[in-house]
């Protein structure tokens, strides 16, 4: 590296869902080592012009690296909200335990109350649109209740399982 580098290393700091921004800050560093490779190249007694082809036989095609930066960002970026998501699930999930222990009757009971509610409400939309679509029937509010419990465990089996495509 060059004197004015010295002892300083400069990493990607991506601006993460600004893509344009994201893409000239990508083309910005890819240059600066770029340069910097010829700087040191043409300490070691290389001509600019050698330097300078030296360097980018070496680096390689830039338009390549830089695609793969962005992909390796992309995997980054999502690795890092997965692992948040999961973080604030068992945060949430610890809060709940500890509430439960505190109010064991109440915790019981509000669990309960909306737990059940909220699996009434998907069976009565299950059994509504059961009405209004045809070849689609639901032939009671039970099997209702059931049908829409299997949508959900499907449903989130296989937003689970299959990646987010954005």
């Amino acid at each position: 590296m060059s004197e004015r580098w010295q002892g300083v290393r400069r990493v990607f700091r991506l601006a993460l869902g600004r893509r344009s921004s994201m893409q000239e800050e990508i083309s910005e560093e890819l240059r600066f080592h770029l340069e910097e490779r010829i700087e040191e190249l043409m300490a070691r007694g290389l001509s600019r012009q050698e330097a300078e082809r030296e360097a980018r036989e070496r680096f390689g095609d830039l338009k390549q690296v830089g695609r793969q930066v962005r992909r390796i960002d992309h995997r980054t970026a999502r690795r890092e909200a997965r692992g948040e998501a999961l973080r604030a699930f068992t945060r949430d999930l610890r809060f709940g335990i500890r509430a439960l222990g505190r109010h064991p009757g109440f915790a019981t009971a509000t669990v309960l109350t909306l737990g059940l509610f909220i699996f009434v409400i998907n069976g009565l939309l299950f059994w509504l649109v059961g009405s209004f679509i045809s070849g689609f029937s639901v032939s009671g509010f039970w099997p209702a209740v059931f049908g829409a419990i299997a949508y959900s465990i499907v449903s989130w089996a296989l937003s689970a399982l299959l990646p987010n495509k954005k």
